[in-house]
């Protein structure tokens, strides 16, 4: 009892210590983020701008730091719009080029065609469509 009693005070202490030096310190200087809404309040574009692409490199790295799963499945996703947007157009035209027939090939190929009939040949009507006559 007497040595926890004496850990307790201990621990008081020491919180006291840090509460105490904690209001010591200096406020911590205004971030990237803070200056970037400042100047945006205050109708400063010329700052806004100067501080928005550090603003934005605090902000990820900070989501970077809270959150690392959302900022990489968030990057797969870009990275996946992208794909899609740049990566199918140079199939599409890779393809369209490979698909490209000369006009002999399609000489050839209307010359070989035979079409298939559209109606089949006339035969016996269907058993539905058949008169009975008594």
């Amino acid at each position: 009892p007497a040595q926890i009693a004496g850990t307790m005070r201990l621990c008081l202490v020491l919180l006291a210590a840090a509460a105490a030096a904690k209001r010591q310190q200096p406020p911590p200087p205004a971030d990237d983020r803070q200056l970037f809404r400042e100047a945006l309040q205050e109708r400063d574009f010329k700052t806004a701008l100067k501080t928005a692409p550090a603003a934005y490199a605090t902000w990820w790295q900070q989501l970077l730091k809270d959150d690392p799963y959302h900022v990489f499945i968030e990057t797969l996703l870009i990275a996946f719009l992208l794909y899609l947007l740049y990566g199918t157009r140079r199939a599409k035209n890779s393809q369209k080029k490979e698909q490209a027939l000369t006009d002999r090939e399609i000489d050839d190929l209307v010359s070989d065609w035979a079409p298939a009939p559209l109606v089949g040949t006339a035969s016996a009507p269907p058993p539905a469509m058949r008169v009975v006559t008594p």
